[in-house]
């Protein structure tokens, strides 16, 4: 049993972080079931003798419908709440991994792995850390954005290598069953703790004034929306899209689908090669926690352009890398800013467009985000088919990143004037 002074110092920590705690094991779950598909695409490829294309077709489906998703989920964030989507999402998320250890055929995987497990996949990603960073505290909501982005890294740097050694273990069917398994047993301390706002539990936001009422510029401010029609018609609104069609580009696209069959074509182990994708996303932990303090101190968009700077001088250096240290200070270089760009982004979209309509604009950017992730992913293998080499994707990939830079750094942080009251349904 705990001693009564330790009960007392949990009782004293503010309920937020809690919920900050589940939503980050939510996104964990999420995120790392979904990257683990790397690991059985040579299993899938022998068990129904199917091309690598047709194998990589799944891959790229499950980004193009994770994208889609994106507006759709964050309407369901805005509208149910941050406890519902989470719960309801892992939940059909587990069963479509269980469901997809049946099939008969890769073109079913088509279905229960691209359409079913990406969808729910959508649920606990950045728009939800975004609602819960916003609605749960009043400050330090860039370091809790990079908290919880976090969870996507951990997520890859945790669960891709646990498939692998059950796959190796079990075969690929039975490691879907038990990753399944594994999302319904977490699932329930995590609904136990996630809530969707602090009234759920009679509380102000964290770092929210204990006393008196809450003043009128607050109550507006909470209420503050932008329509969808209207943040679309905005410079902020595209110059942020610039950037993140180029973070799933470059990220998510370019590099994380080819940069294994890159440095192997330049004479690096294949195991070497992958360990430095590893230590990139273990890092990129730490870049998007720093990015996220960095947005609470210095302001938002310097951060942003910043990283997108480094991660396009990284991308270019990579085509000079032909030995294992090479490649290493790549990944740690790059590994920095790889998800970092979603807490000064995630900040920009609160404080121009408001936290009522957070959910569905953020998510419209997600989803430019998932269409530039599927771009980069077959771009990159289309051209080397073509050419024989990856010098051009990777070029434009880091031409993209500084382009990304400027447009970030051209943003105006001023909240957008819209001709609706505060308040006012649209």
């Amino acid at each position: 049993m705990f001693p009564a002074r330790s009960i007392q110092r949990l009782r004293n920590i503010h309920y937020a972080w809690y919920v900050v705690a589940a939503t980050f094991s939510a996104l964990l779950l999420a995120a790392g079931a979904r990257s683990t598909f790397g690991v059985f695409v040579i299993p899938l490829e022998g068990e129904f003798k199917a091309t690598r294309a047709d194998v990589a077709l799944v891959a790229s489906l499950s980004i193009l419908v994770n994208g889609v998703n994106q507006p759709i989920m964050g309407h369901l964030l805005d509208r149910y709440g941050v406890r519902r989507v989470a719960i309801i999402c892992l939940a059909v998320g587990a069963a479509g991994l269980m469901v997809s250890s049946l099939v008969t055929g890769l073109w079913q995987m088509y279905i229960t792995f691209s359409v079913v497990v990406s969808i729910a996949a959508g649920g606990p990603a950045s728009t939800m850390a975004m609602v819960v960073a916003t609605r749960w505290f009043s400050k330090n909501r860039g370091l809790v954005m990079g908290l919880l982005s976090a969870g996507h890294s951990a997520g890859q740097v945790i669960l891709i290598p646990v498939a692998m050694q059950l796959n190796l273990a079990f075969g690929w069917r039975m490691t879907y069953v038990l990753l399944g398994i594994g999302i319904v047993a977490l699932l329930v301390p995590i609904g136990m703790l996630i809530r969707s706002d602090p009234s759920d539990k009679g509380l102000r936001a964290y770092g929210a004034s204990e006393a008196g009422a809450i003043t009128k510029a607050q109550a507006q401010e909470a209420a503050r929306k932008t329509p969808l029609n209207r943040a679309v018609r905005s410079h902020t609104f595209w110059m942020l899209a610039i950037g993140f069609f180029t973070c799933g580009f470059t990220g998510q696209g370019t590099v994380a689908t080819h940069l294994v069959a890159y440095t192997v074509q330049r004479g690096i182990e294949p195991t070497v090669a992958a360990t430095a994708l590893g230590v990139a996303g273990g890092v990129s932990a730490l870049g998007t926690i720093l990015t996220g303090y960095l947005t609470d101190h210095i302001g938002r968009k310097t951060p942003l352009g910043t990283v997108y700077f480094i991660r396009g001088v990284a991308i270019f250096l990579l085509l000079f890398v032909d030995e294992p240290i090479r490649l290493f200070l790549f990944a740690i270089v790059y590994g920095l800013g790889s998800f970092a760009t979603v807490p000064p982004t995630s900040a920009i979209t609160a404080h121009t467009f408001g936290r009522a309509s957070q959910g569905i604009i953020y998510g419209t950017i997600s989803s430019i985000h998932q269409i530039g992730g599927a771009l980069g992913s077959y771009t990159g293998g289309l051209l080397f088919d073509l050419t024989g080499t990856y010098q051009t994707p990777f070029l434009m990939a880091a031409a993209l990143c500084f382009i990304a830079a400027t447009a970030s750094f051209s943003i105006n942080e001023q909240p957008l004037k819209s001709p609706t009251p505060a308040g006012v349904q649209v």
